[in-house]
């Protein structure tokens, strides 16, 4: 934004004189040249059948002559493409930016959710791989020019049909690797220590909080469409969502690296473990959890005015976990402070995550402060390959450690997390403690118990594997 009004304003000092007459070539080509010094991978991205239309100064000034715009023409990108919009999503020359779907899309007595649209564009996957720093998470993957302003939009179901089928065809140059592993966390865990080496591995195709998987996962729990739906969400339906939208999500060429894909998700789908453990039942799931005042000190974020705090929203409209869980204390949110919203939000997650452990034993629980350690990268790795003893591949384990602690520009940076971890802390006041006391120490501590029972070391797979 602030780089698009930059070169807006230098674009209308360009164009004082009002005629084509008052500016050269050469003064568009300063224009440009600004700008390209600017340029990321984002705006140059582009495939087989997606080729951005390189625009040279004399294209300016000819627009002027036809009664166009400068800044139009100069901040407006465009693509030419030689397939169909379907063409292109079968090659996988485009990929799911956006999936929307309305308050009663999964409403029981349905047999399949519907109504829902799908957002297709040209993202920065293949970039990931070589520099996960640069792309920790889904929202700068399709951060692209194509995605802005050349997207398109299919239905869901109607798509996936045409997919599947399309995969299904026994020289299909296309599949859908295989769900390997869905990370969840219970927030302000710094998990991209973890999703960055993850991602380094060309074999992994890893996908950190994709919008189009969020939005299925949680049709049945977001508070927006609980308040505004007229039946009840069946979760079974939204299970088969997420499976759908996760297959369409995991498509590669068969030529490509990738062997497996790899979710990582927002703390609050944990309030929809059961969807997640419905729809990927062979899936390893890790829960990465932390202490209760990190979790506290990074929803306030701001210690004079707790207002800005996500969970402040609570206050007003409750959710329905949130409501039901009031009812059983006798409370009211709108008597409680923005903390104690915090901490029983950070409670009923905690609670989804007993209960599933407790039943199925499927999460393998991790320490925040223990995502870089050695053993426990290569216990994930093992759970990841299915392997035992074997850890981080080979040939890519320079590379997973090397790029674990930097920042998006690709410096190290060794204490950020420790940086992080002391700031979230000293978030903490008084009134914070005091929710944590009273709203999320015994569960906090049962979590933290079950983490101690080494569940993060287990390895669901019969069979020792080599790479």
């Amino acid at each position: 934004m602030t780089l698009n009004i930059r070169f807006a304003a230098l674009s209308l000092l360009l164009a004082i004189g009002g005629t084509t007459g008052s500016k050269t070539v050469e003064d568009v080509e300063r224009v440009l040249s600004h700008r390209r010094r600017h340029l990321s991978q984002n705006d140059v991205i582009q495939s087989a059948h997606i080729k951005k239309i390189v625009k040279n100064p004399q294209d300016f000034l000819d627009a002027e002559d036809e009664g166009g715009y400068y800044v139009e023409y100069q901040l407006q990108p465009e693509y030419n493409e030689t397939l169909s919009p379907l063409e292109l999503v079968q090659e996988t020359e485009i990929q799911m930016s956006r999936l929307s779907c309305e308050p009663d899309s999964c409403k029981t007595g349905a047999t399949m959710c519907e109504r829902c649209s799908a957002n297709y564009c040209l993202t920065n996957q293949i970039l990931v791989a070589d520099a996960p720093y640069k792309y920790p998470t889904y929202m700068f993957v399709t951060d692209t020019d194509h995605c802005r302003v050349q997207s398109k939009t299919f239905g869901l179901n109607a798509l996936h049909g045409e997919i599947t089928g399309f995969d299904d065809v026994a020289d299909a140059p296309t599949e859908s690797v295989p769900v390997a592993m869905v990370i969840m966390e219970m927030g302000f865990t710094d998990a991209d220590r973890l999703t960055k080496g993850l991602s380094a591995d060309p074999a992994n195709l890893v996908l950190v909080n994709p919008q189009p998987l969020y939005e299925a996962i949680m049709q049945c729990d977001d508070k927006r469409k609980s308040l505004l739906s007229s039946s009840t969400c069946d979760r079974t339906l939204a299970a088969e969502m997420v499976k759908k939208v996760a297959y369409l999500l995991c498509r590669a060429r068969k030529e490509d690296s990738y062997e497996r894909c790899v979710f990582k998700m927002w703390a609050d789908t944990t309030v929809a473990l059961d969807i997640i453990e419905a729809a990927f039942p062979d899936s390893q799931l890790e829960y990465i959890y932390t202490e209760s005042d990190q979790y506290m000190g990074g929803m306030i974020f701001d210690p004079d005015r707790p207002i800005r705090a996500p969970c402040a929203k609570q206050k007003r409209n409750p959710s329905k976990l949130l409501k039901a869980k009031l009812e059983e204390r006798g409370m009211a949110a709108q008597d409680l402070s923005v903390e104690e919203l915090c901490a029983i939000e950070s409670d009923i997650q905690m609670e989804m995550v007993i209960k599933s452990q407790e039943n199925s034993g499927r999460l393998n629980m991790l320490h925040a402060d223990t995502l870089t350690d050695e053993d426990v990268m290569d216990g994930v790795a093992d759970r990841l390959h299915g392997t035992q003893g074997v850890g981080i591949p080979a040939h890519v384990r320079d590379k997973v450690l090397d790029v674990v602690d930097k920042d998006e520009r690709g410096n190290k940076d060794p204490d950020r997390y420790t940086n992080n971890k002391n700031k979230r802390t000293g978030n903490v006041g008084a009134s914070g403690k005091a929710a944590i006391d009273s709203f999320m120490k015994g569960k906090h501590d049962k979590v933290k118990e079950l983490g101690n029972k080494g569940k993060g070391n287990s390895n669901r797979y019969g069979d020792t594997e080599t790479r």
